[in-house]
C-alpha cells in the first residue's frame, strides 16, 4: 500500500464544521434496525475481541459492538471523546480499551485490532486510498476491516443532495463513494472481500434546510419517502443511502 507519511491530508470538511456538529449530538446505543448495523449482521462478534473506530464521535455504532461484548477503542477530533464517550461506555458497563483525542493523520498507534471500522469518513479526502491504508495498518492479521459511507453519488441521491444539501454535498469528495474500487483496491493489496456495494431502502436527509425556491421538492419528498420505501427494491445503486465494504486482512 501507499506510504501514508507523505500523503497530504485533503479534507472537505474543517474543524470547525465538525465541533458544530459535535455539539449537537446525543450519545446513544444504535439499535438493530439501523441500515449500517444490518449491513454488518454477517460478521460473527462472539469471535471478534477489539475494535477500533476512526471517527467515534458520537460513537452510536462504536457503542452497539460493545453491547456484543467487544472491547471498543476508537478516535476522534471531538474534544468529547474523553470527557463524555468514555465515561458513557463505561457507565454501560462496556470493556473499554484506548480513546484517543486529535488529528487521526498524526496520531502513532502502536496497538492493531481485530475490527477496525469507519462509518462516513473516508468519503471527507481525496486521498481516500492512503486512509484506507491507514485503517489497514491498525487491523490484526486475519482482522476485519468496515468501512461505510453515505451515497451521494448514485442518480437519485446524487440529484438530492447536489440540489437541496449543496453545502453538505461539497464537505464530500463523490468520486471515494465507490465501494467497486475499494473493493480493487484491497483485493490488491491482499485483502478478501466478503461484502461489498449498496444498501438500504430509499431515504435522504439534508444537513440543513436549502433555499426557499427549493422547499417544494423537500416537502413534496419528505411526503413520499415513506411510499418510496415500500415500492423501491433494497440495495440500489441509484437511491440506496449507503454503501460500504467487509474485508479480511490475509
Amino acid at each position: 500500500m501507499n506510504d501514508s507519511s507523505s500523503m497530504m491530508k485533503t479534507g472537505l470538511a474543517t474543524t470547525d464544521f465538525w465541533d458544530s456538529q459535535n455539539s449537537a449530538y446525543k450519545l446513544q446505543v444504535i439499535d438493530d434496525t439501523d441500515p449500517i448495523i444490518s449491513f454488518m449482521g454477517m460478521l460473527n462478534f462472539s469471535a471478534i475481541n477489539s475494535c477500533f473506530e476512526v471517527g467515534c464521535f458520537p460513537g452510536g455504532y462504536l457503542a452497539y459492538l460493545g453491547k456484543q461484548g467487544l472491547e471498543v477503542n476508537g478516535i476522534d477530533f471531538s474534544n468529547r471523546v474523553l470527557s463524555e464517550l468514555l465515561p458513557f461506555y463505561k457507565n454501560n458497563g462496556f470493556r473499554v480499551g484506548l480513546f484517543l483525542e486529535g488529528d487521526f493523520f498524526k496520531m502513532d498507534i502502536q496497538k492493531t485490532f481485530d475490527l477496525v471500522c469507519s462509518f462516513g469518513f473516508i468519503e471527507h479526502f481525496e486521498n481516500w486510498k492512503e486512509v484506507i491504508d491507514l485503517h489497514s495498518k491498525l487491523l490484526t492479521s486475519g482482522g476485519y476491516l468496515v468501512i461505510t459511507t453515505p451515497n451521494f453519488r448514485g442518480k437519485w441521491q446524487n440529484l438530492i443532495h447536489k440540489y437541496l444539501d449543496k453545502k453538505n454535498y461539497n464537505r464530500h469528495y463523490i468520486p471515494a463513494m465507490q465501494p467497486t474500487l475499494w473493493k480493487l483496491y484491497l483485493e490488491q493489496n491482499g485483502f478478501t472481500v466478503l461484502k461489498s456495494g449498496f444498501f438500504g431502502k430509499f431515504d435522504f436527509w439534508v444537513e440543513e434546510e436549502p433555499p426557499l425556491y427549493f422547499k417544494p421538492a423537500i416537502v413534496l419528498l419528505r411526503r413520499l419517502k415513506p411510499l418510496l420505501k415500500k415500492i423501491l427494491s433494497d440495495n440500489n445503486e441509484a437511491y440506496s443511502p449507503y454503501c460500504g465494504i467487509i474485508a479480511r486482512k490475509k
